[in-house]
């Protein structure tokens, strides 16, 4: 292992993988595990712990999308271009996180 930034965020793919699946993840004790086996690229615990919350949070997002039959694919609001009303809005967002995991690593 090399120690480079493609190593780091390798590992915290697989990281987001087994939360997205179900595995309990100790985000603290984990994020300074990572930053101190990759201390040579200058990142604190702290960073890495949001750069994880914040990748799960965006496949579990992607993943609600997906499952809730989103097919814009990157167009912004509704067909003629106005934003989703906001109750579509809430009603899609209590479906991204679905596992007690991802809510305990999030928060």
């Amino acid at each position: 292992m090399s120690g480079s930034h493609g190593d780091l965020f390798g590992e915290i793919g697989k990281l987001v993988l087994a939360a997205n699946s179900g595995a309990a993840i100790d985000l603290d004790a984990k994020s300074e595990e990572l930053a101190q086996r990759y201390d040579k690229l200058g990142l604190s615990g702290d960073v890495i712990a949001r750069t994880i919350a914040r990748s799960i949070g965006a496949i579990g997002f992607s993943m609600a999308m997906v499952s809730n039959g989103d097919t814009r694919r990157g167009e912004a609001g509704t067909k003629d271009g106005a934003p989703p009303p906001a109750d579509d809005l809430m009603q899609g967002a209590s479906k991204l996180f679905p596992s007690g995991v991802r809510l305990a690593v999030l928060s």
